[in-house]
Protein backbone atom coordinates (compact mmCIF):
# COMPACT_ATOMS: atom_id res chain seq x y z
CA UNK A 1 0.00 0.00 0.00
CA UNK A 2 1.02 3.59 -0.58
CA UNK A 3 0.27 4.47 3.01
CA UNK A 4 -0.80 2.78 6.21
CA UNK A 5 -4.04 4.06 7.71
CA UNK A 6 -3.32 2.65 11.15
CA UNK A 7 -0.26 0.60 12.20
CA UNK A 8 -1.16 -2.59 14.01
CA UNK A 9 1.98 -2.77 16.18
CA UNK A 10 1.46 -6.44 16.90
CA UNK A 11 4.00 -8.28 19.02
CA UNK A 12 4.65 -11.51 17.15
CA UNK A 13 7.41 -13.08 19.27
CA UNK A 14 5.11 -15.11 21.51
CA UNK A 15 2.94 -16.35 18.62
CA UNK A 16 6.12 -17.33 16.76
CA UNK A 17 7.29 -19.40 19.71
CA UNK A 18 3.85 -20.98 20.04
CA UNK A 19 3.83 -21.64 16.30
CA UNK A 20 7.17 -23.44 16.56
CA UNK A 21 5.72 -25.73 19.21
CA UNK A 22 2.58 -26.41 17.16
CA UNK A 23 4.50 -26.94 13.90
CA UNK A 24 6.78 -29.45 15.60
CA UNK A 25 3.79 -31.25 17.13
CA UNK A 26 4.90 -30.35 20.64
CA UNK A 27 8.63 -30.98 20.12
CA UNK A 28 10.24 -27.71 18.93
CA UNK A 29 13.69 -29.19 19.51
CA UNK A 30 13.15 -31.09 16.24
CA UNK A 31 13.26 -27.72 14.42
CA UNK A 32 16.81 -27.08 15.65
CA UNK A 33 19.92 -28.46 13.95
CA UNK A 34 20.00 -32.23 14.48
CA UNK A 35 22.76 -34.62 15.56
CA UNK A 36 26.12 -33.12 14.55
CA UNK A 37 24.35 -29.81 14.00
CA UNK A 38 23.88 -29.54 17.77
CA UNK A 39 27.58 -28.69 17.91
CA UNK A 40 26.98 -25.62 15.77
CA UNK A 41 27.41 -22.37 17.62
CA UNK A 42 25.04 -19.46 18.04
CA UNK A 43 26.36 -16.30 16.43
CA UNK A 44 24.91 -12.91 15.63
CA UNK A 45 22.31 -13.19 12.88
CA UNK A 46 21.67 -10.77 10.01
CA UNK A 47 19.22 -8.82 12.19
CA UNK A 48 21.10 -9.35 15.44
CA UNK A 49 21.72 -5.67 16.08
CA UNK A 50 17.98 -4.96 15.91
CA UNK A 51 17.42 -6.68 19.27
CA UNK A 52 19.01 -3.67 20.95
CA UNK A 53 16.02 -1.52 20.03
CA UNK A 54 13.00 -1.53 22.36
CA UNK A 55 10.62 -1.51 19.39
CA UNK A 56 12.18 -4.73 18.10
CA UNK A 57 12.07 -6.44 21.50
CA UNK A 58 8.50 -5.37 22.16
CA UNK A 59 6.85 -7.73 24.64
CA UNK A 60 9.02 -10.70 23.72
CA UNK A 61 9.24 -13.39 26.41
CA UNK A 62 12.28 -13.18 28.68
CA UNK A 63 13.52 -16.54 27.38
CA UNK A 64 13.68 -15.18 23.82
CA UNK A 65 15.42 -11.98 24.91
CA UNK A 66 17.93 -14.00 26.92
CA UNK A 67 19.06 -15.81 23.74
CA UNK A 68 20.68 -12.59 22.50
CA UNK A 69 22.77 -12.28 25.68
CA UNK A 70 24.38 -15.67 25.04
CA UNK A 71 26.02 -14.65 21.77
CA UNK A 72 29.25 -13.35 23.30
CA UNK A 73 29.92 -16.88 24.59
CA UNK A 74 29.23 -18.55 21.20
CA UNK A 75 27.49 -21.52 22.86
CA UNK A 76 26.59 -24.65 20.94
CA UNK A 77 22.90 -25.30 20.36
CA UNK A 78 22.88 -27.81 23.23
CA UNK A 79 24.71 -25.42 25.56
CA UNK A 80 22.25 -22.65 24.71
CA UNK A 81 19.33 -24.96 25.53
CA UNK A 82 20.91 -25.80 28.90
CA UNK A 83 21.55 -22.15 29.71
CA UNK A 84 17.99 -21.19 28.79
CA UNK A 85 16.54 -23.90 31.03
CA UNK A 86 18.73 -22.67 33.90
CA UNK A 87 17.74 -19.02 33.34
CA UNK A 88 15.71 -17.22 36.02
CA UNK A 89 14.62 -13.59 35.96
CA UNK A 90 14.45 -13.55 39.73
CA UNK A 91 14.58 -15.73 42.84
CA UNK A 92 10.90 -16.68 42.65
CA UNK A 93 10.71 -16.75 38.85
CA UNK A 94 9.34 -19.75 37.03
CA UNK A 95 11.69 -22.09 35.24
CA UNK A 96 12.05 -22.20 31.47
CA UNK A 97 11.07 -25.64 30.22
CA UNK A 98 12.70 -27.56 27.39
CA UNK A 99 9.90 -26.72 24.93
CA UNK A 100 10.05 -23.01 25.67
CA UNK A 101 13.86 -23.01 25.44
CA UNK A 102 13.81 -24.74 22.05
CA UNK A 103 10.99 -22.49 20.80
CA UNK A 104 12.98 -19.41 21.88
CA UNK A 105 15.99 -20.56 19.84
CA UNK A 106 13.80 -21.31 16.82
CA UNK A 107 12.10 -17.89 17.04
CA UNK A 108 15.44 -16.07 17.53
CA UNK A 109 16.76 -17.75 14.39
CA UNK A 110 13.59 -16.97 12.40
CA UNK A 111 13.77 -13.34 13.53
CA UNK A 112 17.37 -13.20 12.30
CA UNK A 113 18.69 -12.38 15.76
CA UNK A 114 20.91 -15.48 15.77
CA UNK A 115 22.14 -18.05 13.31
CA UNK A 116 24.00 -21.35 13.53
CA UNK A 117 27.69 -21.40 12.60
CA UNK A 118 30.48 -24.00 12.51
Amino acid sequence: PQRVEFPLDLDLASPMMAGAIVRAKGEPKTLLPANEGRKKRLVLGPRGEAVRHPRERGGAPASLLYVSTLLSERPTVDQALERLMAYRTGHDARTVGAKEAAAALVAAELLGWVMWSE
